[in-house]
């Protein structure tokens, strides 16, 4: 399968979760802060690896969520988590 299309059918995934045009802010909170995160009105949350061919972390502790919601009139991705190189994923995944 292309790369080209993987995107597509993650893509496709994430609008069916995400009902906006587009997101203003995209934030990568790693473990030590998620604490810190704002508080989202409206906020939807799902899996990444719920997600076709998106990289999901398999490391104990990372987070797998996603989270969309509003924030000061603003539209706002969360990841509450990454994936790393040593989890076996290439830097071009």
């Amino acid at each position: 399968m292309s790369d080209k299309l993987k995107l597509d059918l993650a893509a496709n995934i994430l609008a069916t979760h995400i009902k906006a045009e587009s997101v203003d802010v995209f934030m990568v909170a790693g473990s030590g802060f998620r604490e810190a995160l704002p508080d989202l009105e409206n906020p939807v949350r799902f899996k990444m690896s719920a997600i076709p061919h998106f990289p999901s972390p398999a490391v104990a502790g990372h987070g797998d969520d996603l989270i969309f919601g509003t924030h000061n009139q603003k539209s706002v991705l969360i990841a509450t988590g990454r994936v790393h190189l040593y989890e076996g994923y290439s830097a071009n995944d």
